[in-house]
């Protein structure tokens, strides 16, 4: 497609930067262009260089190619994949609560000398189901009792 844009005509714009839409230029990758005497009526440039805002003169200059407005036409009949299956939610069990759940609120000492509060819980162990690969650890120091 890159190929078929580059044998485009290519154009350099320079725009009054106070024109309506003219300050979000700089982050589009294409812009509608109506300057009759130049032949372009409502005219698609893709910007093919970087956005030049110039505020001692207020104006907004880059260059770019003439495209034809429905490059990127989406058609969702022949783009479309084909639907998925329907899902069937799960239903909500929930997540255990953990028993001897104790937190203490503390604070500690940290770079330059202020302080910073933290909460220290400790629980017992609840449930293998929240058994992952990823908190072997963490459960570890739960079933013994341990602080997590």
């Amino acid at each position: 497609m890159f190929a078929q844009m580059r044998a485009r005509v290519r154009v350099s714009v320079v725009a009054d930067y106070t024109a309506d839409g003219a300050r979000d230029i700089p982050y589009l990758r294409f812009v509608t262009v109506h300057y009759l005497s130049r032949g372009l009526a409502e005219a698609t440039v893709a910007i093919t260089s970087s956005v030049t805002i110039d505020l001692r003169n207020l104006r907004i200059s880059f260059s770019g190619i003439l495209v034809s407005s429905s490059l990127y036409d989406f058609n969702a009949a022949t783009e479309e994949g084909e639907p998925g299956e329907a899902v069937e939610p799960l239903p909500d069990e929930g997540v255990p609560e953990p028993t001897d759940f104790v937190q203490t609120i503390a604070n500690e000492v940290v770079s330059g000398g202020a302080t910073a509060a933290f909460i220290n819980a400790t629980w017992d162990f609840v449930d293998d189901t929240l058994h992952t690969s990823s908190n072997t650890t963490a459960l570890a120091a739960r079933r013994a009792g341990g602080v997590f």
